[in-house]
């Protein structure tokens, strides 16, 4: 297997533990606050990681069943696609809170003449990780999915081009 697809496999790994990671630290930061936080946040935190999680782990089940050249079926394929298009929008939440946390933990801090908490460093640089390796396996799954493609049809004319003399 090229290396890219081994970098894919660690990658779609190493984002499942980052967001459970931070979903933990989420509900532990839930749960020390003294005021509840609003319902769209809850909405958002419950919904974006196990999309990312989901989308991760069809990312592994295409890359070992099905890579080089086995064709999923339909409705795997379906769902597959459609998975990655709802995970898009979760991805894109991850995009928006990594912008703020820069903001709030790195940016603030030496706008108002303060110094940088290792924390928010921490908080920070686990939160671009995750959208880097978030952006990292929706990249990569269509370029996935179109190599399956490609190979498939590649060994189905090869396949006919050696039976036909």
């Amino acid at each position: 297997m090229p290396f890219k697809w081994r970098f894919f496999r660690f990658t779609n790994y190493f984002h499942i533990g980052l967001v459970s990671l931070l979903t933990f630290f989420l509900i532990v930061g839930w749960a020390s606050q003294e005021s509840e936080p609003e319902l769209w946040t809850y909405l958002l935190a419950s919904l974006a990681p196990p999309l990312l999680i989901t989308n991760a782990v069809n990312n592994l089940i295409l890359l070992g069943k099905y890579y080089p050249e086995k064709l999923p079926g339909k409705q795997f394929s379906t769902y597959v696609k459609i998975l990655f298009g709802v995970s898009i929008a979760p991805f894109a939440f991850v995009g928006l809170i990594t912008g703020f946390v820069i903001n709030d933990e790195c940016i603030q801090p030496l706008v108002e003449d303060r110094p940088v908490e290792f924390s928010g460093l921490t908080t920070a640089f686990l939160f671009i990780l995750a959208f880097l390796t978030g952006f990292h396996a929706l990249w990569y799954q269509v370029v996935l999915r179109k190599t399956i493609r490609r190979n498939f049809d590649l060994g189905i004319d090869q396949f006919l081009t050696d039976e036909n003399p």
